[in-house]
């Protein structure tokens, strides 16, 4: 597991979790990401804040969200999470090293459909949200 945040500092190699410090200027801290690559349970989400809401109520700030649990695009998720642990915090090249090897089976019919479905449900529910 590996955080990305605005801590002190980086943790060594082997803690667990591995915490990695975002520099105070990252844009990264606009964003947060969840992402899960253990074979069987792919899946990520990833949120954007739109800029000029520091005086917005948390439950009134917006934010642009991706999510996918097709396979292909949750190895692509995680790989960028591990080259930045890698290039913010040295040392961590491991995390590269610990990913499955070769390429995911792709998603099913059936996956497909139930991501057609969500993504659907999650943009009505966008629309009626009051601004």
């Amino acid at each position: 597991m590996v955080v990305f945040a605005d801590f002190g500092r980086s943790s060594r190699p082997g803690a667990s979790p591995l915490t990695v410090r975002l520099p105070a200027d990252s844009p990264l801290r606009r964003e947060w990401f969840l992402v899960c690559a253990a074979p069987g349970h792919p899946a990520f989400v990833s949120g954007w804040e739109f800029p000029g809401q520091k005086a917005t109520p948390d439950a009134g700030r917006r934010f642009e969200v991706l999510r996918s649990v097709d396979p292909p695009a949750v190895r692509d998720a995680a790989m960028i999470c591990a080259q930045l642990a890698r290039t913010l915090s040295p040392g961590l090249d491991r995390l590269l090293n610990d990913l499955p090897a070769g390429s995911p089976p792709p998603a099913s019919a059936d996956l497909h459909r139930a991501t057609g479905l969500f993504n659907r449900m999650a943009s009505y529910l966008d629309k009626t949200r009051p601004v």
